[in-house]
C-alpha cells in the first residue's frame, strides 16, 4: 500500500492585523490513491470518498467508499489502515452483513458506528477488539416503554467506554438523548423529561457531547424556552437559557445550537436579542458561571461541528462556500481552509469537518480537489495542527511530520 503524506505550513487569515494569529500545518494521511483494506484492488473514491472522521491518540477512524460501491468504517493508526466493519462484516445479532454503514467515532482503541441491514440497525460497538450492540432497533428503551426506531441522526459520542447518542423512540417516535454508563442504558432527556427552571418538557435536542462524567446538550422546550444543559448523574443543570444575560450588552440569548466542549468550558453558537430588538449571532464560551464572547458569526454561515481547546475554537461552515475557520478568544476569526483555496498545489473544491475530529491541538478534515475525476482520483484526509504564532508543534505533530518526511523519502 502506497501512502502519500505531505506537510505544508500555511498561515491563512481573514484579518491582516498585528494581533496574535494561529499557524496551521497540514499533514495528508489518507487519500484516494490507497487500497481499501479488506480488498485486493479497490481504492478509496466515489462522490464522497471520506466522511465522519474521528481522531484520538494520533489515529483516525472514518467512513470510506470506493467508486465501485465498496464501503466500510476504517481505522488509520501507526501508519497503517485496518477495517472496523465493512460490507462483509455480519451485523451483531445476525448472520447477515451490513448493507449500510455511516457515522463512526473512536477513542483509545474503542469505536462506535452506525449501520445495519434489513433485520436490524442501530449503533454498534467495538470494545476490546470485539463487535457488539450498543443500542439498535431491537434494544428496549431504558424504561421499557418501547424500543429505538431511527438511527440515521444518532451521532454517537464516546469517552472512556461510555457513550451518548440521539435516537427516536418507538412507538411514540419522540426524540431523545440517551447514554450508556458501564453498559447500563439511561435517558438523558426526552419529551417526558421536565426542563429545569422552566415549564413543560423538552421538545427537541440539537447537539450533545459527553465530557468526563457529564453529558452536555443544547435544545428547546415549548414556546421560547431554549438552553444549554449539563446532566451529571440524575441532576440536570442549566448552563444558559433564554433568561441568561449575554455579555457585552447584547441582551439575552434567543437560541443555542451546535457547541464544542472540553474539560473546562463549552463554546456554543447562539443568537442574542436586545430589548430594542437588535439581534446578533456569535460564539460564546461558558466557563463555570462566566460567559464571554468568542467571536461574531456572519448570519450567512451555516455553522456546525464546533470544537474547542486551549482558548482556540474551530468550526465548520457547511454552507454554499464550505470552509473551516478558527479563532483564539478575543482575536479575529481566521480561515483555515476553504473552497477556492490552494493546498498541496491543487485547487480545493470542497472541505469538511466532523464533530469528533479533534485530538489535543490537532483536528482532521476531508478535502476534495478540482482534478478529482474517474481517471485522477483526488480526495484526502488531512490532520491539521494549530499553533499560536511563536509557538511550537506538539510532540505528536513533530512525530507526524517526521514520519511524513520519511515516507516522502522512501
Amino acid at each position: 500500500m502506497k501512502c502519500i503524506a505531505c506537510i505544508v505550513l500555511l498561515a491563512l487569515s481573514l484579518e491582516q492585523s498585528a494581533m496574535a494569529q494561529l499557524n496551521f500545518s497540514f499533514a495528508r494521511v489518507v487519500d484516494t490513491s490507497m487500497t481499501i483494506p479488506g480488498t485486493q484492488t479497490q481504492t478509496f473514491g466515489g462522490q464522497n470518498a471520506f466522511s465522519s472522521i474521528s481522531m484520538s491518540d494520533g489515529g483516525l477512524a472514518f467512513y470510506g467508499t470506493s467508486k465501485a460501491g465498496w464501503f466500510g468504517v476504517y481505522e488509520y493508526a501507526r501508519g497503517g489502515l485496518s477495517v472496523i466493519a465493512d460490507r462483509t462484516t455480519s451485523v451483531p445479532g445476525t448472520s447477515s452483513p451490513f448493507t449500510a454503514l455511516g457515522y463512526v467515532v473512536a477513542r483509545n482503541g474503542d469505536a462506535l458506528f452506525v449501520g445495519g441491514n434489513q433485520q436490524r440497525g442501530g449503533i454498534y460497538s467495538r470494545f476490546a477488539g470485539s463487535l457488539g450492540i450498543l443500542a439498535d432497533s431491537q434494544t428496549p428503551l431504558p424504561d421499557g416503554s418501547g424500543s429505538f426506531v431511527g438511527y440515521g441522526s444518532s451521532r454517537p459520542q464516546l469517552e472512556s467506554g461510555n457513550a451518548v447518542f440521539f435516537d427516536f423512540e418507538k412507538p411514540s417516535t419522540s426524540p431523545g438523548v440517551f447514554r450508556t454508563t458501564n453498559g447500563a442504558l439511561s435517558i438523558v432527556a426526552d419529551t417526558r423529561v421536565p426542563l429545569p427552571n422552566g415549564s413543560g418538557n423538552y421538545s427537541r435536542v440539537v447537539d450533545w457531547k459527553i465530557q468526563n462524567d457529564s453529558v452536555y446538550f443544547a435544545g428547546a422546550g415549548s414556546g421560547v424556552q431554549t438552553g444549554l444543559w449539563r446532566k451529571t448523574g440524575n441532576t440536570i443543570t442549566t448552563l444558559a437559557d433564554q433568561n441568561t444575560q449575554a455579555p457585552d450588552g447584547l441582551g439575552k440569548f434567543v437560541f443555542y445550537d451546535y457547541f464544542g466542549a472540553n474539560s473546562t468550558s463549552v463554546v456554543v453558537r447562539a443568537q442574542t436579542r436586545t430589548d430594542g430588538g437588535a439581534t446578533a449571532l456569535g460564539l460564546f464560551r461558558i466557563t463555570g458561571d462566566t460567559i464571554t464572547r468568542v467571536a461574531d458569526i456572519n448570519p450567512t454561515m451555516n455553522v456546525a461541528n464546533i470544537t474547542t481547546f486551549g482558548g482556540v475554537t474551530v468550526f465548520y461552515d457547511q454552507g454554499q462556500s464550505p470552509a473551516i475557520y478558527a479563532v483564539m478568544d478575543g482575536q479575529p476569526v481566521q480561515r483555515v481552509l476553504a473552497q477556492g483555496d490552494t493546498l498541496d498545489g491543487k485547487l480545493v473544491t470542497n472541505v469538511g469537518m466532523s464533530p469528533n475530529s479533534r485530538d489535543a491541538n490537532q483536528f482532521a478534515i476531508w478535502v476534495r480537489f478540482a482534478d478529482d475525476n474517474p481517471f485522477v482520483p483526488n480526495q484526502a484526509i488531512y490532520v491539521v495542527t494549530a499553533v499560536p504564532e511563536g509557538g511550537a508543534l506538539t510532540a505528536a505533530a513533530t512525530l507526524l511530520a517526521a514520519a511524513a518526511a520519511r515516507r516522502r523519502r522512501a
